[in-house]
């Protein structure tokens, strides 16, 4: 009989492998050392064991057991096996006598009850589950269950010993033994001579012999077994390539070196390297199609419930047909806040923005008090003096930026005839100064520093009607400052806004999220009348702002709040105490460090274009050549624990939120067949959060030059890159945990 001898590759340094296999291809008679379980998810499978043929159907389990020849052929074309395969002599450790023993394990034939078949089952698809997503700890979860399995063997299916075999010719005991003989003494001096003298054979039989029954030569398959045996070495320990070469049998570490090349096209260290990078094979998805996952995952739900609640919150199975037709357009505005300088200019504020314009595509800075006797813009004898605006304006300009201006009326200074006098010729100034190309693209925001709504409308009818008329080619807008004597209510009730560019609504998080409802009415009726909207939230002062727990919160509301409007965020911390954080939703810190929230802007930056496919916790884009699918995690109750809990901090918002377990997103990319770069962005606490360093630093009230430098060189997201070929579709797997933001970037070369 033509029969092949198997060499089974374990994943990573577990004493088993186990995988989901789809293939259409028959595998012709073969058998390896180890035990074998097949359980059939998908289709119909022909699995001839020795002289026995039995058919498995989906839902049915069948075991084989080591060294027993088989052969396994799909019925049909849709065909996905659970394969698990452990090497008992592993097991041997635990259970004297393991590799002697038969196991009978065979859903078909109903030798067992229905519920001993599924808690194997269960356990198979609880063991695919670590293997596939690969926590932390996946490999002691994963060697505790198949413990847990070999224990259910054990007591449910072990039969009779191996030496009971009725069926095993004397040839297939010769090579049993020879095998073992490996297994035992492959990192010692082993020739085919010793081999030979210990089976009462000649050297010639036995090569010939080993070749016909193995299909490659004895000395082909130790070298090979060898190989197999050091990679837990190789990739889990610091010892040298020589080191590791000779400790398993290699007569040199240039023949280990040899065969490495052989098999695996590059050198042990360039592979090691390889491996402990981003983009190395352990840290790379398995190879499973989306189909597979869904299978195993229904499987999941119907077998290990108690499994699924307690390891992740939502699984998503996402398919997205790129080469569709957008649904809607994300095209944001990117406004940030500063504090006007007294003499408009700042050292720090120069650099920020010099900084952050070479990353971000920004499109206004937002500024007032410019009519501040601070600003020092009234000389003594009473006339203007616009020199320090003007610097401000000019560094603006030169870095690419548009002014936002806020300007004020406070009844306190001026009387409205004084004031619209000194707005007038301010914007007469910058016209001569500047030109009116460079001054139609600014915004000019019109505010009143009264809470009152009936002070409001005395502005608007007596100045910004005016202003209007008077500068048609300006960008002119109101300020709205809703609160108890200003409410939504009288804005949809008494205003037609329909000459004004824009209105900037500000609210604090108290206000909003009783009145969320009528805000939103505002900014969509504001949208029918293609008026641009403007939001500011003045929020309270909490450190969570300063960690990435409020990168989540953050995208929601940019996607889902406040999806028709632009939200105009804080550039800098202010100076509180020489305190390196602030607690203030700000991206950069004081002395100019990048917070969490300073990457979650860059990612939503990125995230412009036609929107292909938007849903809970995610957002597909395609902007030309390049598609971004941005995935993050948020619920209502962390929403309103940031909204109403008043004394919620970093420590309290960690222990509430301990618990929370990853939602898992599978994504499906249907795409032209080409070659795509994909590189991912991940902000969490380990990356990108500097304030998580901070805590690490033993959170110092002032840093030096030296704390300051390593703060810098933890600002930085976690950035991975790989390059994959395509005929048709493109299959991305993700984790989401409630502190995390990942960006995935699809590039067609």
């Amino acid at each position: 009989m033509n029969t092949k001898f198997e060499i089974i590759k374990h994943s990573g340094n577990l004493p088993f492998s186990i995988f989901l296999h789809e293939s259409k291809r028959v595998y012709p008679m073969n058998w390896h050392k180890e035990i074998e379980i097949l359980f059939v998810l998908k289709g119909s499978v022909r699995v001839k064991i020795r002289d026995s043929s039995y058919i498995v159907h989906q839902d049915n389990i069948i075991l084989i057991n080591s060294y027993e020849m088989h052969e396994i052929t799909p019925l049909g074309d849709d065909i996905i096996i659970l394969v698990f395969q452990l090497d008992p002599y592993f097991y041997q450790k635990y259970y004297q006598g393991f590799t002697e023993i038969v196991f009978h394990m065979n859903s078909t034939m109903l030798n067992k009850d229905s519920n001993t078949y599924n808690t194997i089952k269960e356990n198979l698809v609880i063991m695919m589950w670590y293997r596939l997503n690969k926590e932390n700890t996946y490999q002691i979860k994963l060697l505790k269950q198949s413990l847990a399995l070999v224990e259910l063997l054990l007591r449910n299916f072990k039969k009779t010993m191996i030496n009971e075999r009725n069926h095993n010719d004397r040839s297939q005991q010769r090579l049993i033994s020879i095998i073992e003989n490996i297994n035992k003494n492959y990192n010692k001096k082993l020739t085919l001579s010793q081999i030979a003298e210990q089976e009462y054979i000649s050297i010639h039989y036995l090569s010939k012999f080993f070749k016909n029954r193995v299909g490659i030569g004895f000395n082909k398959y130790l070298n090979l077994f060898r190989l197999n045996k050091s990679m837990n070495d190789l990739l889990n320990s610091n010892k040298m390539i020589i080191d590791i070469a000779l400790e398993h049998g290699f007569s040199s570490v240039k023949a280990y070196t040899k065969l490495f090349k052989e098999t695996y096209k590059e050198t042990p260290s360039a592979f090691r390297k390889k491996y402990l990078s981003d983009i190395s094979p352990k840290k790379k998805n398995t190879s499973v199609t989306f189909n597979s996952r869904t299978i195993l995952h229904n499987y999941i739900q119907l077998l290990a419930k108690d499994f699924l609640s307690g390891n992740l919150n939502q699984v998503y199975y996402l398919t997205v047909n790129m080469l569709n037709r957008s649904i809607d357009t994300l095209k944001k505005e990117n406004i940030l806040q500063i504090n006007t300088p007294s003499n408009g200019m700042d050292t720090i504020l120069k650099n920020s923005l010099e900084a952050i314009t070479n990353e971000l595509n920004i499109d206004y800075i937002r500024f007032g008090n410019i009519f501040d006797k601070t600003i020092n813009f009234m000389n003594e004898d009473k006339s203007l003096n616009w020199f320090y605006i003007d610097n401000l304006l000019e560094l603006l300009i030169n870095t690419g930026v548009r002014p936002f201006i806020k300007l004020s009326y406070n009844e306190k200074f001026y009387t409205l005839k004084q004031w619209n006098i000194i707005v007038e010729t301010f914007i007469n100034h910058c016209l001569e100064k500047f030109g009116i190309y460079q001054v139609s693209n600014w915004k000019l925001e019109i505010s009143c520093e009264s809470a009152y709504y009936d002070k409001f409308i005395n502005l608007y009818n007596n100045v910004i009607k005016k202003l209007i008329n008077n500068y048609k080619d300006l960008k002119i807008g109101i300020l709205i400052n809703l609160n108890k004597y200003f409410t939504a209510e009288n804005v949809l009730d008494n205003y037609n806004f329909s000459k004004l560019d824009f209105i900037t609504i500000e609210i604090n998080d108290k206000y909003y999220w009783k009145n969320s409802k009528t805000i939103n009415e505002i900014v969509e009726w504001l949208k029918s009348r293609h008026i641009h909207t403007y939001i500011y939230q003045n929020r309270t002062v909490n450190e969570l702002y300063d960690t990435c727990f409020i990168s989540n919160y953050f995208v929601y509301n940019h996607l889902h709040i406040y999806k028709s409007a632009n939200l105009i965020v804080p550039l800098i911390d202010p100076m509180v105490n020489s305190k390196i954080f602030s607690g203030k939703d700000s991206l950069l810190t004081f002395n100019g460090l990048k917070k969490p929230l300073y990457n979650t802007y860059y990612l939503l930056d990125k995230v412009k274009g036609e929107i292909i496919d938007q849903g809970e916790y995610y957002i597909v884009v395609k902007n030309r050549d390049r598609y971004y699918i941005l995935l993050y995690y948020y619920s209502q109750e962390i929403g309103n624990m940031f909204n109403y809990s008043k004394d919620l901090n970093y420590n309290s918002f960690s222990k509430k939120t301990s618990n929370s377990i990853s939602t898992i997103v599978y994504v499906n990319l249907k795409l032209t067949e080409g070659d795509y770069k994909v590189r991912t962005y991940l902000l969490n606490q380990e990356n990108g959060c500097i304030f998580s360093e901070w805590l690490n630093m033993g959170s110092p009230i002032e840093i030096d030059k030296e704390d300051m430098n390593f703060l810098k060189s933890k600002e930085n997201m976690r950035i991975s890159v790989n390059n994959i070929y395509t005929k048709d579709s493109l299959h991305l797997e993700s984790s989401i945990r409630l502190n995390e933001v990942r960006l995935i970037e699809v590039i067609k070369k």
